[in-house]
């Protein structure tokens, strides 16, 4: 099954919508003032940052969202990882491949692993893809519609697809860490069941 749809840039933003090389804003503070958090000295820093669109697809298209919420996306190859610094090739490779086979166990929640790409547009043309839900921005539908005009096509992630990023995403924000319950006693319980 093909995992996503090339679509020209006058269709509407959509949930599972990639954006590549996507203008991200990063606020920075150059100077803080503790006292009026106001008064405090703020730049933009402008990055270039691959993206999958999050927001709910319902409320993409009821034009009930000014914001929308974006995850960052990586080439496999470019997945960034902490490496010692005077590691070898090998190592490097090692730790990249040992990170994806977690991802691919589900031992990485805030990963997501998608398929690759074959393109004749080499701009859409893209190897497997990781989605970084740590990562996230929220991007003024305003800009981001520029950004989609001016970008041209782009892919779009197919149902199952879609929908399994979206879940995903849900698993991740939602999980907890749940102690186990050594409250209830087993064997009261169990003398319980065999009195019925």
């Amino acid at each position: 099954m093909n995992w996503y749809n090339e679509i020209p840039s006058s269709t509407p933003l959509a949930q599972g919508d990639i954006l590549f090389s996507c203008s991200i804003y990063k606020p920075k503070f150059v100077s803080i003032n503790k006292e009026n958090i106001e008064e405090s000295e703020v730049e933009l820093d402008l990055y270039r940052q691959n993206v999958v669109i999050l927001s709910q697809a319902c409320d993409l298209e009821q034009g009930k969202l000014n914001e929308i919420l974006v995850a960052s996306v990586y080439d496999i190859q470019t997945l960034p990882i902490r490496i010692k610094k005077d590691a070898t090739k090998e190592e490097i490779i090692n730790q990249r491949w040992s990170t994806v086979k977690e991802i691919l166990s589900d031992k990485r929640p805030n990963f997501y692993i998608m398929g690759k790409h074959d393109s004749e547009n080499q701009k859409l043309h893209t190897t497997y893809l990781i989605v970084d839900f740590s990562t996230l921005f929220t991007i003024p539908l305003t800009v981001l519609d520029v950004i989609r005009e001016i970008h041209g096509p782009r892919l779009q992630l197919n149902v199952p697809h879609r929908e399994l990023l979206n879940q995903k995403y849900a698993g991740f924000i939602s999980r907890i860490g749940i102690p186990k319950n050594d409250s209830l006693n087993e064997d009261e319980i169990k003398a319980l069941i065999k009195g019925i």
